[in-house]
């Protein structure tokens, strides 16, 4: 900031650097928050006094706080992840669960198969994504086609986590997928194992999804249901 005009008043700023020029004429003070001092040229009148006062700091948070917000965030996030693949789990098996059967059945009967074929779409669904992106006129599907890839990936795990409950306790679905989805969130929250796990659980889940929904396709056209 530059001041080299006549203030009949005290000057009061809040500046990177000030600057008070010869030609300046200030009547009253000139408080100023600067990290800097102030640069007054010979000549400059000021009719009170020149104080310097330091930029106010910002409040630091605690450690504790921190701590304490990481922690309530993390449980959130856990809840909530943990909440709604239950509701979603549980509607599955409720109301699809000729499907929600199929899928667990291709996660027993072919495991890396799904894994490998789970590998392979997440690979090419985004890079078809991002081809359909780069073009203007076909943005509408690559939107429809990159919000049905997210659905399908978290209803991924709904399949893997039914197999792992049913592989413990048997065909006792509710319960089964209960058990499942506990041993999945801890696993999952060891780290370096539980982050691998979960890509696992991921891809293999979106693979037998996708095989599940081939089959059924195939079905109902042959029943001409479609």
């Amino acid at each position: 900031m530059i001041v080299s005009n006549k203030l009949a008043a005290q000057l009061d700023a809040a500046v990177g650097s000030l600057r008070v020029t010869s030609n300046a004429e200030i009547a009253g003070n000139v408080n100023y928050y600067s990290r800097r001092e102030a640069e007054v040229e010979p000549g400059a009148r000021i009719g009170g006094k020149l104080v310097h006062n330091p930029p106010p700091r910002l409040p630091q948070p605690s450690p504790e706080r921190i701590f304490i917000f990481f922690t309530g965030l993390g449980l959130f996030i856990l809840l909530t992840g943990f909440t709604s693949t239950l509701i979603l789990g549980l509607l599955s098996l409720h109301y699809l669960p000729k499907y929600h059967q199929a899928a667990a059945d291709i996660l027993r009967s072919r495991p890396w198969v799904s894994l490998g074929l789970g590998f392979v779409a997440a690979i090419v669904i985004p890079v078809v994504c991002a081809i359909l992106f780069s073009i203007v006129l076909t943005i509408p599907i690559a939107v429809i086609l990159a919000a049905a890839f997210g659905i399908l990936l978290f209803w991924a795990r709904i399949f893997v986590i039914s197999r792992l409950g049913e592989a413990i306790m048997g065909p006792k679905r509710g319960w089964a997928f209960l058990l499942g989805l506990v041993l999945y969130y801890v696993i999952a929250f060891i780290p370096i194992v539980g982050w691998i796990f979960v890509v696992l659980v991921i891809l293999s889940g979106l693979g037998a999804e996708l095989l599940a929904r081939k089959n059924f396709y195939l079905e109902a056209r042959a029943r001409e249901l479609l």
